[in-house]
This record gives C-alpha cells, structure tokens and sequence, in this order.
C-alpha cells in the first residue's frame, strides 16, 4: 500500500500553499485533511514544521483518534494495524526523501508503532498524543483506507 513518488514536486511546488502542499501529504498517507485541520496545517507550517512533518503528526494523531474509539471491538482495533504499517513505510519513504527530519520521524514512528501494536501502554500512549488540546479538539484529518 506504498505510494511512490515520480518525481520530489509531486509534492512540492512553488504556486502550492503551505496548507496545499499538507493536503498533498496527507493524501499521499491515506488521509483526508478537514476544514480544522487546514487550520492547524496552517499554524504547524508557520511555526516552522514542513508540510510533510505536519501531514506526519496529523497521521499520529488520526491513529491515535481512531484506536481510542476502536478500544471496545478487537475487530476494529485489529483493522487499524495494516494502515499503520502502510503509513509507517509512506513516512520512512518521506523521512528517506528529505521530507521529513530524522528525529521527527523517529518520534512519529515510535508512537504509531506503540498505538497500532496494543499492548498494556497503548491507552498511555493515545492519552499523550491526544493530550494537545489543539489536536484533541477536533479532527484534523480522516483516513480514506
């Protein structure tokens, strides 16, 4: 479920906004972008993050989002490890690219890992990346998968 790149302005163009440039990245990682989340991509990029580490964080969030409303069925909660994967082998292609830095990846990659592999620290985990209340307000993105 690994979507390559053709060419490295797929993604990034000149005429593309910052908040365009997101969308781009979230679609690329299964991931519909929301009105609230243009917002926030809005804020991200302006605080220095580059679209593809906030399309990253959104992604976090969005498992983490869909985990904790899976947590009663084991069916559902099982159906989200394969997009996780998916997602963690799109942001290694990304982090591989120059898209994203190394550190920001690895702090991404961790908690994916830590939510779609349910264990007895996987609430401790959805409760952190949630615990922003700018990101636990509201979506910022919906998966498509």
């Amino acid at each position: 479920m690994v979507w390559p790149f053709k060419k490295r302005k797929t993604f990034v163009q000149s005429n593309a906004s910052p908040v365009q440039q997101v969308e781009r990245f979230t679609k690329h990682l299964g991931l519909d972008l929301t009105p609230y989340g243009a917002g926030v991509a809005l804020l991200s990029t302006e605080s220095g993050y580059s679209p593809a580490e906030t399309a990253s964080h959104f992604a976090v969030v969005t498992i983490a989002r869909d985990m904790k409303a899976a947590m009663d069925d084991i069916e559902d909660m099982v159906s989200l490890v394969p997009r996780g994967y998916a997602i963690l082998e799109c942001l290694k292609d990304l982090k591989d690219k120059g898209f994203i830095r190394e550190e920001l990846w690895a702090n991404d990659a961790t908690a994916i890992g830590k939510i779609i592999n349910p264990s007895s620290e996987t609430e401790e985990w959805i409760e952190r990346i949630l615990s922003d209340p700018v990101v636990a307000k509201e979506a910022v993105a919906i998966s498509r998968i």
